[in-house]
């Protein structure tokens, strides 16, 4: 059996309930776009994604990030301000930036990656932002320009590092926590 997985850092319910807010400002602001929003409740920051794994890899993965969590302590990350990935000209993702973290944040993403490369499993090795995704932007836009909507600079505690799988569905994405590692 296969699963689609990523690592994520969560997102407390008080905090998604804030991201919620501004998100609703954007959908009033941002009508005439065609956009496929994140449900709050499934606000999260991926720090890895792992696509289709074979479910006999999920002891070694699962070993793996418990070292990785065991070695790094928790840290913080406040909100930001809102952006688009991969820029303003051919703007695709609607995303929630956020400050902190650094350099924990960083060194968790690249001991990931070194430990998921010892396992065979090829990720991403672009440059890691770490942020909130708000929608997929599903219209062709050349220039976007994002409206003055107030993110509140709230600010958490990262203390885990999560196993998370997708399964994709018409109505959107469904996330399930197959394990969480504490951050020392």
């Amino acid at each position: 059996m296969q699963y689609r997985l990523f690592f994520a850092f969560s997102v407390p319910p008080e905090i998604a309930r804030t991201i919620a807010q501004a998100q609703a400002e954007l959908k009033k602001r941002l009508n005439s776009i065609k956009i496929a929003w994140t449900s709050p409740d499934t606000f999260h920051v991926t720090v890895h994604f792992l696509g289709a794994v074979d479910d006999k890899q999920l002891p070694d993965i699962a070993r793996m990030a418990g070292l990785t969590a065991r070695r790094q302590s928790a840290f913080f990350y406040t909100l930001n301000r809102l952006d688009v990935f991969p820029n303003f000209f051919s703007a695709r993702v609607l995303t929630l930036s956020l400050t902190g973290g650094d350099p924990t944040s960083q060194e968790i993403h690249f001991q990931l990656l070194r430990g998921l490369d010892q396992l065979g499993i090829a990720v991403n090795t672009r440059p890691w932002i770490p942020h909130i995704t708000l929608g997929r932007i599903k219209s062709r836009l050349t220039h976007v320009r994002l409206p003055d909507v107030l993110v509140p600079p709230a600010t958490w505690p990262v203390t885990s590092i999560d196993l998370m799988s997708s399964d994709l569905r018409s109505d959107g994405p469904v996330y399930t926590k197959l394990n969480s590692f504490s951050l020392t």
